[in-house]
């Protein structure tokens, strides 16, 4: 009886020795054959999702829509040694653009503009947008990725409305965390998809393969839940709104909450500051007017209190008090950047408030998405930022 079960444990020993050795020979050999670089990345580099957005839930956007980051993990195609010009687009989801196809996002559009009229300019156009990200994970983005990102010429950032909805939604402010725990512990993981892992089990965390296994758990896992509802989450947060518990027709005291919006822009602008050559601030456009269709009004699922996504029978705010808040977020915008002596591009004029530039309250169809790269193109020949081909 003692031999066998002495036998059971040098076999379970040998056993897990043959198994670490041939994890150690896994993280050689793909650390030599295909060498990847360690830090923090926003998006995971070189992945592929294709999406089936269904048509009635985004109107103005057709066909499959695919998703594709390059080394970096950025959005857009890979850099080359003959692009000269280099450009970020850094912000939340109406900078993401998750449901359009790389061809069609604003980023593309006005990547393929330029390099069709920019004389002598080889452009690229990258984009580590987020779902969700305020001023502040935008500011630690850029502060902790930044030595992962390729040398870049132009930084254009696209923010306010995530910091607009996080106020109004909570009531209260999202404070300037200088606190490096807290930091590391909810900021970086809602940033980063890709970090370095501190404390327990981080050596395991940390290795190729725990992170080769943990990115198809997510594509695949991600690929089902966007390619079977096709987006019908939006219909559960539509209806959510629909059956709000009331509509608030007066306006947050948003005082505190810009005032923390002006420090977040400023920590951009200082620490981007002598990183890149410009810096340009993009304000946010919206479909909010007070005389929208019961079609228009009843795509939109944004301006909730409290946990309004999931969570049905809570306060909206009323389309009116929703487009004079990010009126003066944009017109906080305007003011920083007149006193930091930085580029500001209105996109809010001339893009029509309604279907033909967006599918929900904010975020851009195909459409949209080609007034916002004709604008961003016209207003940087127009100030003389860029020139075109003669």
């Amino acid at each position: 009886m003692l031999k066998s079960v002495k036998k059971l444990l040098i076999n379970f020993f040998l056993m897990f020795l043959t198994l670490g050795f041939c994890v150690v020979l896994f993280e050689i050999f793909m650390n030599v054959v295909s060498p990847e670089s360690s830090g923090y990345f926003t998006l995971i580099p070189k992945t592929t999702i294709t999406m089936l957005p269904d048509p009635s839930i985004f109107p103005g956007i057709h066909g499959a829509s695919v998703f594709k980051t390059n080394k970096y993990g950025i959005r857009g195609r890979e850099i080359t040694a003959m692009d000269t010009l280099k450009i970020l687009t850094v912000g939340g989801s109406t900078t993401e653009c998750l449901y359009l196809d790389q061809s069609e996002t604003w980023q593309t559009l006005f990547e393929n503009k330029m390099n069709e009229n920019i004389f002598q300019k080889k452009v690229w156009v990258g984009n580590i947008g987020k779902s969700g990200l305020t001023s502040f994970d935008n500011f630690i983005q850029l502060k902790f990725s930044y030595s992962n990102l390729p040398q870049i010429d132009v930084l254009m950032v696209m923010v306010g409305i995530n910091d607009m909805f996080a106020f109004i939604a909570k009531d209260k402010k999202n404070a300037f965390i200088h606190d490096n725990e807290i930091i590391r512990d909810s900021i970086v993981p809602k940033v980063f998809a890709r970090y370095p892992k501190s404390g327990a089990f981080s050596i395991i965390k940390n290795s190729r393969l725990y992170r080769l296994v943990k990115n198809v758990y997510v594509q695949i896992k991600f690929n089902d839940v966007i390619q079977n509802d096709s987006g019908k989450i939006y219909n559960k947060w539509r209806a959510n709104k629909k059956n709000s518990k009331r509509i608030i027709d007066h306006p947050p005291d948003l005082r505190v909450a810009l005032d923390e919006y002006e420090r977040n822009i400023d920590s951009i602008i200082t620490i981007m500051n002598n990183r890149v050559k410009k810096i340009i601030f993009l304000s946010q456009a919206s479909i909010w007017r007070s005389d929208l269709t019961e079609y228009e009004t009843n795509l939109l699922w944004m301006g909730g209190k409290g946990d309004y996504q999931k969570t049905s029978g809570k306060e909206y705010y009323s389309v009116n008090v929703l487009g004079h808040c990010i009126e003066l977020y944009n017109n906080k915008l305007k003011e920083i950047c007149l006193r930091r002596n930085v580029e500001l591009i209105d996109i809010c004029q001339n893009i029509p408030k309604d279907t033909s530039a967006f599918y929900d309250d904010v975020h851009f169809n195909e459409n949209g998405a080609k007034l916002i790269a004709d604008r961003i193109y016209s207003n940087l020949i127009k100030n003389k930022i860029l020139y075109p081909r003669k």
